[in-house]
């Protein structure tokens, strides 16, 4: 059995609050790390490389990392929405850990990322590709780190676990123009939600993951009534979005395994009318 290599240099492909926080637990606990803001070039080898950039930003950020230096590393993307392991492969052909990051809240002040949520970020990983011995040593190195880690049985249960209800969340404020307080007792608003919630969890379940739409609905019910999310606020502001990476995301899955979503085709498609919309 080959033996499991412990990564020595990490990257931070896309270092802003969430990928500042991650670069700084890490550092914290003597790991070098290499970090690649917008426009910078990866210049040597890394033997990890977490990917927290936005959708919209992807395909550029992939841009700078040439793939002599990252042969044999493992690329862990955390971004929101479906396609990314993908996307991820074809641009750098190396071994893939599918990953999710979620319980964090961060901002950057002063050039520094400050966690405003209390409980510690959460990570899913899982990979087609990467053995478990070096998924499960992944996840000890950002135990170590203060993070809390689960390594799952498949990458579309990694994608899943989240994407359910972020989609839902995500689509329904960004329709609504609302926190989600507002849009989860809204007597218009409650059904699109749940709605959402409903053609999600029948999308995932098309490719083999169950996520009980109940138990989604029920966590829904017990987040904050001011959350607002990043695809609500860039939508509002005129910003690049991840509209097609979440709910283009959930839709483009749902076309391969004909699953029928209309409320959120409906939803989708007003948001992208909207965004083609001049600002006035």
């Amino acid at each position: 059995m080959a033996k499991t290599i412990i990564p020595k240099t990490i990257g931070i492909l896309g270092p802003g609050a969430i990928g500042g926080l991650l670069a700084q637990r890490l550092a914290a606990c003597g790991h070098r790390m290499v970090l690649l803001g917008r426009g910078e070039r990866l210049t040597e080898p890394v033997d990890l490389l977490f990917i927290t950039v936005k959708s919209p930003h992807l395909v550029e950020a992939l841009a700078q990392v040439p793939r002599e230096h990252v042969v044999g590393a493992v690329t862990v993307p955390l971004l929101n929405g479906a396609g990314h392991a993908a996307a991820v492969r074809a641009a750098l052909g190396t071994p893939v850990a599918a990953g999710t990051i979620g319980s964090v809240e961060a901002v950057v002040e002063d050039g520094v990322a400050k966690q405003l949520s209390v409980n510690p970020p959460h990570i899913d990983l899982a990979s087609r590709e990467v053995s478990r011995e070096m998924l499960n040593t992944i996840a000890e190195i950002l135990r170590d780190a203060g993070l809390s880690v689960s390594v799952l049985d498949s990458e579309e249960e990694v994608v899943w676990k989240k994407l359910v209800r972020l989609n839902a969340i995500a689509t329904a404020t960004a329709a609504a123009g609302q926190p989600l307080g507002m849009v989860r007792t809204d007597p218009v608003w409650r059904p699109v939600l749940e709605a959402l919630v409903q053609e999600s969890s029948a999308v995932a379940a098309a490719e083999g993951v169950a996520v009980p739409p109940a138990q989604v609905l029920a966590d829904i019910d017990k987040l904050p009534a001011s959350l607002m999310t990043s695809l609500q606020r860039d939508i509002a502001a005129g910003k690049p979005s991840e509209l097609d990476a979440i709910p283009g995301g959930v839709l483009a899955l749902a076309a391969r395994y004909g699953v029928a979503c209309p409320v959120l085709a409906a939803q989708y498609a007003a948001l992208i009318k909207h965004t083609k919309s001049p600002i006035v």
